[in-house]
């Protein structure tokens, strides 16, 4: 647990929320981040090391188990975060040219069936960047598009609002949200740059701030972005203060409150706004719906239903902010015809978090759907509910056995966020998966284990 003195304020956190990312400075010793260089040029020239960036540096363990960077992550995810297994070492090589921006995250493929990854707006996983050098601004930093963690494409002009993140010190780490737009800049220099990226996710929902919550504050969203100091020459911050009193309210543990019958849009125009090519008017539109609440679900759910596939995939996002509003008729959804419906329906029961968890015997049931990516979102509702939903573990033993992989991947992150990977029975079952043939879901079983070794 963090101590008290390392945890984010209340305003910290707003900016967060507004920006996707913040700064931590750690105080770790020059010659750890001297080796950690080393051992990164070492296991580069022999290939990249992918997940083994850890080890082939054991020296970054220092830079996550510094207080500075427990107190954010912790103010960030809760106590209980961890880290996700999936790391990677990038390497930018002198006089390499700039990438255009992008969100990590990439198609998967299941049963012939390509799906764009879904996008969720609570920030349930952090991505941590650490350079174990100094990174002028000539030497190619990562560049990120600040707010752009709840677009669904890169605004026009995006250069005018990139902030590059230049190290000044070693020990800087840029936290952002897992969906923030970012890209690697032009290295101009002379030198190679090098940069880790890892993972951490939330093993439980929040139910109260997890930071250093001042009982007086008040985060008046309508004035955030003017405190908000300028990221770029320009002063330029996409602005949604709806988008970030819903955020700054569920890693509170609080609802948040419907407008009433005089409410200042409509469902009609917001419907109207769903279907923008502006990923900023459709994100304000969103969550415009969620504020609505009960009023927008009917004409969600129609759409949802309906034909119009470009128009229904913006709909998943609106029906989990409006919350247990659209809990039943989603979990209806469950049992729709469509592979399609069926699985945007556990995905938006998962994504809503405890407020759905009345529909945990429906996602039970659908831990045996035909489809793939039916059963991998069911899965994943389960990784995000957690300890609520420890009654479903015996189904999620039999999900480890599951012919699609990232279902059994899923199941396994369900155990260990219900803290049940020492259990009697499943800890026979890990140690059998040990030498699994799919890579990903062996490598988080080893890390499982030793974690509770």
């Amino acid at each position: 647990m963090a101590e008290q003195s390392h945890l984010l304020n209340d305003e910290a956190i707003l900016h967060f929320i507004a920006r996707g990312y913040c700064v931590v400075k750690t105080n770790v010793a020059p010659h750890i981040h001297a080796q950690i260089l080393t051992d990164a040029k070492k296991a580069m020239a022999e290939g990249n090391p992918g997940n083994d960036i850890l080890h082939a540096a054991p020296g970054l363990r220092e830079i996550f188990d510094d207080e500075a960077m427990v107190g954010a992550l912790s103010s960030l995810l809760g106590d209980s975060y961890v880290m996700h297994c999936h790391r990677h070492c990038h390497r930018n090589t002198a006089g390499t040219e700039g990438r255009n921006f992008h969100q990590d995250g990439s198609t998967r493929r299941f049963a012939g069936w390509s799906r764009p990854w879904r996008r969720h707006h609570r920030p349930r996983t952090v991505m941590a960047i650490c350079y174990p050098h100094q990174t002028p601004i000539e030497m190619g930093p990562t560049g990120v598009i600040p707010g752009t963690q709840y677009y669904s494409a890169k605004p026009k002009n995006e250069f005018d609002y990139e902030f590059p993140f230049a190290v000044v010190d070693p020990g800087d780490v840029l936290l952002v949200h897992f969906d923030l737009f970012h890209r690697v800049s032009s290295n101009t220099s002379n030198r190679d740059r090098y940069m880790m990226k890892f993972l951490f996710k939330r093993t439980e929902e929040p139910t109260a701030p997890s930071w250093q919550a001042a009982s007086d504050f008040d985060p008046d969203f309508d004035t955030l972005a003017h405190r908000i100091e300028p990221d770029h020459p320009s002063d330029v911050l996409l602005r949604h203060p709806h988008v970030w009193e819903f955020m700054w309210r569920w890693m509170r543990g609080e609802p948040l409150p419907e407008w009433d019958d005089d409410a200042p849009v409509s469902v009609d125009d917001m419907m109207h706004n769903l279907n923008s090519n502006d990923p900023g008017v459709v994100i304000d539109a969103t969550y415009a719906l969620g504020r609505l609440g009960n009023r927008a679900v009917p004409t969600l759910m129609d759409v949802l239903l309906g034909p119009d596939e470009a128009l229904r995939e913006q709909v998943p996002a609106a029906l989990s902010a409006t919350g247990r509003y659209a809990v039943d008729p989603v979990v209806r959804a469950l049992t729709h015809s469509d592979d399609w419906v069926r699985a945007t329906a556990a995905d938006t029961l998962g994504d809503i978090g405890l407020p759905a968890l009345n529909a945990l015997p429906a996602i039970r049931s659908a831990l045996s759907d035909r489809d793939d990516w039916v059963r991998h979102n069911a899965t994943r509702a389960l990784t995000i509910w957690s300890k609520a939903a420890e009654i479903a573990r015996d189904d999620l033993l039999t999900a480890l056995k599951d012919a699609e992989p990232f279902v059994g991947f899923n199941a396994l992150t369900a155990l260990e966020h219900m803290d049940r990977v020492d259990d009697a029975q499943v800890m026979p079952l890990l140690k059998a998966m040990q030498n699994h043939e799919h890579s990903r879901l062996r490598y988080q079983v080893n890390e499982m284990l030793q974690r509770v070794a």
